[in-house]
């Protein structure tokens, strides 16, 4: 919105350049009308001093008019200037765009590696509990049996909990890339929006 403000004003400006360069043509058209009178008339002392005194005011008018040419060229400029600028944040926008589709596919991925990985830890539970549940039926014959039932939940327990363990550590080290992906991608951002 700024940019756009300031191409308005300066807009503005550059209107009122135009005007004031209007006027300025018709007090020129005027001043050579007079001047043209005053070579008809016989040159007096106080028409002299009358004539350097126009002369000084088409100096400054001439002096008024090579500002308003630099005003033009430098609002040119700063046009061109803008254009660049908006066209560089449109890049930089569409880029940062992108990262973040980008970004929504994985987490999309790791979401649903998530929900498999939980999927696959309950049915090693339901598999671990009907072999504890056999075992339990045939232990309960002989004592021998027992210690054997609970070396194999002891077992099965310790497998289930390093399986636990490195499922968690993978879900972790999913967890952390995302992040990083995630503060790359805000980093980006934020250094577009300066």
């Amino acid at each position: 919105m700024c940019i756009r403000d300031r191409i308005k004003k300066d807009s503005f400006e550059v209107e009122k350049v135009k005007h004031n360069e209007k006027i300025l043509a018709l007090e020129i058209e005027d001043i050579q009308a007079k001047i043209q009178q005053i070579r008809r008339l016989k040159v007096k002392k106080e028409l002299q001093i009358a004539i350097q005194g126009l002369k000084k005011a088409k100096e400054n008018r001439e002096r008024k008019k090579t500002a308003e040419g630099e005003k033009k060229d430098q609002i040119d400029r700063l046009i061109q200037a803008t254009n660049a600028r908006l066209a560089t944040i449109e890049k930089k926008e569409m880029a940062v765009r992108k990262e973040i589709d980008h970004l929504m596919k994985e987490n999309e991925q790791l979401q649903a590696q998530g929900r498999n990985l939980t999927i696959m830890v309950n049915q090693r539970k339901e598999i671990a509990n009907m072999i504890d549940n056999k075992s339990k039926e045939e232990m309960q014959a002989s004592s021998e049996n027992k210690a054997m039932e609970k070396f194999k939940d002891v077992a099965t327990n310790r497998k289930l909990f390093d399986l636990a363990k490195r499922q968690a550590e993978e879900i972790e080290l999913l967890r952390a890339e995302l992040n990083r992906l995630k503060s790359k991608t805000f980093a980006n951002f934020s250094e577009t929006t300066k």
